[in-house]
């Protein structure tokens, strides 16, 4: 029985010199077996890499001195693929491929000035992506004063990888800052 170049499923042929019908019943039901998993298969990736991608999103607040912050997320946002690690205050990767990653960090300093806010991922805890992004700026007047700054890069990713952020601002090392922050990962492109 021949089969389909695409696909590879087998279809109903008659005997050579193709002057009688051989096709039968089990050359009809090999022919909706492969259409039915040839089917089922392109539902799956049409799931997995436009549908329903590898996201995650995590949330985390911060009250510290000091120039440069490591991060945490402590909360979940949105996973569907088990990537947020609570534990690490990270999010894990789960499935190689490119990234998109990115997030925002928020930092009230009381400086009506604000006090340059920077932002870099980090992966396995070391600075990654090309560099801090920002400064931010205030966005409120006054001694409450915010400085926002969001992100985003595209990277290649491995299994097991922990994405995080950093922040770093140019204000003394003694200034409190209060940092409300979140991250997010989307898989754009699987490991091909």
């Amino acid at each position: 029985m021949d089969e389909t170049q695409c696909f590879g499923i087998p279809y109903p042929e008659c005997a050579p010199p193709l002057t009688k019908d051989a096709s039968d019943i089990e050359q009809f039901r090999d022919l909706a077996l492969g259409v039915d998993s040839a089917v089922q298969a392109l539902a799956d990736r049409t799931t997995e890499y436009l549908t329903a991608p590898d996201s995650a999103c995590m949330s985390g607040g911060l009250t510290a001195a000091g120039r440069v912050q490591d991060l945490p997320f402590s909360a979940s946002v949105f996973d569907n693929a088990s990537m947020v690690s609570i534990p690490d205050g990270r999010l894990r990767i789960r499935s190689a491929g490119w990234y998109l990653i990115g997030g925002w960090v928020r930092g009230t300093s009381g400086v009506a000035a604000g006090i340059g806010i920077r932002i870099q991922p980090t992966l396995n805890g070391d600075p990654f992506g090309g560099g801090r992004h920002g400064p931010g700026r205030p966005t409120f007047a006054g001694a409450s004063a915010t400085d926002d700054v969001a992100w985003a890069i595209s990277t290649y990713l491995n299994v097991d990888d922990l994405v995080g952020a950093r922040t770093n601002h140019s204000d003394t090392a003694v200034l409190s800052v209060t940092y409300a922050h979140r991250i997010w990962a989307t898989r754009i492109l699987a490991n091909v």
